[in-house]
């Protein structure tokens, strides 16, 4: 298991576009369950112009997320297509444009595609054929948000494109590999695991199924382009330098390749963490996002948060620690559970079950009381708190069920 903190901190700002963005993700996060991470990622690479991959199975509400945002920005352009390996360029660039046809000019008309857009989503992008992909590479590079259009290159006005997947790209296809490395950040996406977290994803589908929801407004265009102007106004200063250096060296250390463009999506992202938290320098704490931008391949996802994690607050790191203690007696408890499941109610539980099933409840117990009070600290990372006490919390109760509905 690896950590997934907050990424923003609490904002403290009492005015302007980072009170606007905190704003928005409050009513994002009481709309999407969970999903408290993935929101913030998302408002971040907006603040940052640069782009994000947001993969997981079907049903987490990956694509729901980012077109609730699109359609609720003012004054912003939203586009979104789903993409297969027959989908033509033209799908998502704009067809052929006919009077230049006629003139032996190949040129798109772009109106209300993405090259006009501000936010973009292409779900199952990596699906897409290389041809499409390879038109998409300049427009796609966050630092040239650049369209060539037949004869003409023209500046695009893209703050963030979001590729959405079931499953990611093969390291090593030459298809998606150049495209890939322009997608900066990566967050796996996972299913709602709380009792309570599940009620509440239940009662949103049957609102919604009774009638459609109006579109709200979250965020102005305007407090989008404010954040960004900030996010590039904050500075950095030698000794933060100097600990982007040292996180650089310990991803080369660790093999994780980072490319120097995606090093500088890292410290624009940074810049975008302290705008966001009202703060006008970066320090150490903000390069944690890279977390999210260290890796490509998802084997190297645990050290790519380990090596993030060095950087973190005391708060952060002890909540990783919290959850990596979990995710040890989950791994222990799943080689006990299946046998205490199986045994029928009334029958004898096999020798010692008893005790070490006693065991793993106050064990989780004991895990669930630390979060608690990590959490009263209120320094942050109360969503992962938050899950660690949930999943520890469900654990005892399964644990609970196997031996004692066993010795009923």
């Amino acid at each position: 298991m690896t950590s997934s903190p907050t990424i923003l901190a609490e904002a403290s700002p009492t005015a302007g576009p980072a009170a606007a963005l905190a704003a928005a993700r409050r009513a994002l996060s009481g709309r999407f369950i969970e999903r408290d991470t993935e929101i913030e990622l998302l408002l971040l690479a907006l603040a940052a112009r640069t782009n994000l991959t947001l993969v997981g199975e079907p049903g987490v509400a990956k694509t729901e997320l980012v077109r609730t945002l699109g359609r609720a920005i003012a004054g912003a352009r939203y586009f979104e297509a789903q993409l297969s390996a027959d989908t033509p360029a033209q799908a998502v660039l704009g067809p052929y444009s006919l009077p230049d046809l006629d003139r032996g000019v190949f040129r798109v008309n772009p109106a209300g595609m993405l090259p006009e857009a501000h936010l973009g989503l292409l779900d199952e992008g990596y699906r897409a054929n290389a041809v499409l992909l390879d038109n998409l590479l300049a427009l796609a590079n966050p630092v040239e948000r650049r369209f060539h259009n037949g004869p003409e290159v023209v500046d695009a006005p893209l703050w963030t494109l979001v590729v959405t997947c079931n499953q990611l790209p093969d390291p090593g296809d030459e298809r998606t590999e150049a495209f890939r490395d322009r997608m900066t950040l990566t967050r796996v996406v996972a299913p709602v695991r709380s009792e309570a977290a599940r009620a509440a994803v239940l009662r949103g589908q049957l609102a919604r199924r009774a009638g459609p929801e109006a579109t709200a407004t979250l965020l102005e265009r305007a407090d989008l382009e404010a954040a960004q102007a900030a996010a590039g106004a904050v500075a950095c200063d030698e000794g933060f330098l100097a600990d982007a250096l040292r996180l650089w060296r310990a991803a080369e250390e660790a093999e994780l390749p980072v490319s120097a463009r995606r090093f500088g999506e890292i410290l624009r992202l940074a810049q975008a963490r302290a705008a966001l938290d009202g703060r006008a320098a970066c320090r150490a704490d903000d390069l944690t996002v890279a977390e999210h931008a260290l890796w490509v391949d998802p084997e190297d996802a645990p050290r790519a948060a380990e090596v993030a994690l060095g950087f973190a607050s005391r708060s952060r790191r002890r909540a990783a620690e919290l959850e990596a203690a979990l995710a040890e007696l989950v791994a222990e408890a799943a080689d006990e559970l299946p046998a205490w499941e199986a045994v029928p109610p009334g029958d004898p539980l096999p020798d010692g079950a008893v005790d070490r099933g006693a065991g793993l409840i106050r064990r989780a117990g004991a895990i669930a009381a630390k979060a608690q009070t990590e959490a009263e600290r209120g320094e942050g990372s109360e969503e992962a708190l938050g899950r660690v006490r949930a999943d520890a919390a469900a654990l005892s109760a399964r644990v609970q069920g196997a031996i004692f509905g066993a010795a009923a």
